[in-house]
């Protein structure tokens, strides 16, 4: 018998992840070596109704692309922006997903408005 589910395994991972980002700028390039943000991006769709890994998810994935524009390229890159919205969907009830899926969409919808002015 698990004691652990896998969803729960990898809310564990997600925040393991995020709180190294939350170390300066030598834990965050460790988690982006780590790849976070593939990673995220596959246990938030794994499993889209499990609160902890879409809360933790939409956390690292702001964390990361807030980090810089290089970061949040590849988070939009990585395909995190339909899941970090997909999240707020799936998890309407619970206050923390809508949190932080707001925040992170936010951050990417942000750096694409930058973008499509400098191209305009």
């Amino acid at each position: 018998e698990h004691l652990l589910s896998d969803a729960n395994l990898q809310a564990s991972g997600l925040n393991c992840m995020r709180a190294m980002c939350s170390q300066g700028v030598s834990g965050l390039e460790a988690a982006c070596r780590a790849n976070c943000l593939e990673r995220a991006r596959a246990a938030m769709q794994e499993h889209p109704d499990h609160e902890a890994v879409q809360a933790k998810g939409c956390e690292l994935c702001r964390r990361v692309a807030a980090s810089s524009a290089s970061n949040c390229e590849t988070a939009i890159n990585e395909g995190l922006f339909p899941v970090v919205r997909a999240a707020r969907d799936a998890c309407r009830g619970n206050p923390e997903v809508c949190r932080q899926s707001f925040l992170a969409c936010g951050v990417l919808l942000g750096f694409l408005q930058v973008q499509g002015a400098a191209q305009a």
